[in-house]
């Protein structure tokens, strides 16, 4: 079986494009591993732009999850902040190669969405032998950008960079947008740090302590070292 892991993101919905254009293989199903975590952006996206895309394509669509805990109620009761290998492999590659598991005719071939600009980060192998990892973004050395053409000349919404709402991947302007914008959830990472002692800001600095000064002054990007969550 050829699968899609779905991140809900820039590549691997440019590839779901891709497939609609002919360029990539059509796979026999989508999965997105769901940390109950996601941004409201892209669980928007998800549901009015890309479901309906791969209905028209034919393609099944399964949201599966780690039960019975999101991914921020287990990293709070454990004490920590999120972060590899807790979110992108307890999260979604093992929910993924557990569900696979239990397919017949194994191994499953798994799409990644890791595009050329990352590609540092792609071509790895599978952890389990069940699966077998492949990149077609990759293969057909395509970047992100080429991936943003494809969802225009499909005449579809660029989806936001995916990743949870309390990522600690996270740029301060993120942050302080959250604030503003979704004061329950801010408080909610705010309850994590301090009940579990440790931030969820790159540099170390409280949440509680965050200004508009912070957001003038951005910190540059880090990204996730295991080229799933974001894509």
């Amino acid at each position: 079986m050829l699968v899609l892991s779905n991140g809900g993101g820039v590549q691997t919905f440019g590839i779901q494009c891709l497939i609609a254009q002919g360029e990539i293989e059509k796979p026999d199903l989508v999965i997105f591993a769901d940390t109950g975590g996601e941004s409201d952006e892209t669980y928007l996206h998800l549901q009015n732009i890309q479901k309906p895309l791969l209905e028209k394509l034919g393609i099944p669509f399964i949201s599966i999850k780690r039960s019975p805990d999101t991914l921020f109620w287990h990293s709070y009761n454990s004490g920590v902040t999120p972060r590899p290998p807790l979110c992108s492999w307890m999260f979604k590659r093992d929910v993924i190669n557990r569900y696979l598991k239990l397919k017949p005719a194994p191994p499953h071939q798994v799409m990644i969405g890791i595009s050329l600009d990352e590609e540092s980060r792609g071509y790895k192998k599978s952890a389990v032998s069940w699966v077998e990892n492949v990149y077609p973004l990759l293969e057909l050395e395509l970047t992100r950008s080429d991936c943003i053409d494809a969802i225009t000349r499909q005449g579809l919404p660029v989806p936001p960079k995916s990743g949870c709402w309390f990522c600690p991947y996270k740029r301060t302007s993120q942050w302080f947008d959250l604030k503003l914008t979704s004061p329950a959830k801010f408080n909610l990472a705010l309850r994590m740090e301090k009940d579990t002692g440790h931030t969820l800001r790159k540099n170390q600095q409280p949440l509680n302590s965050i200004s508009l000064q912070d957001k003038l002054f951005e910190y540059s990007d880090m990204e996730c070292s295991t080229g799933i969550c974001g894509v």
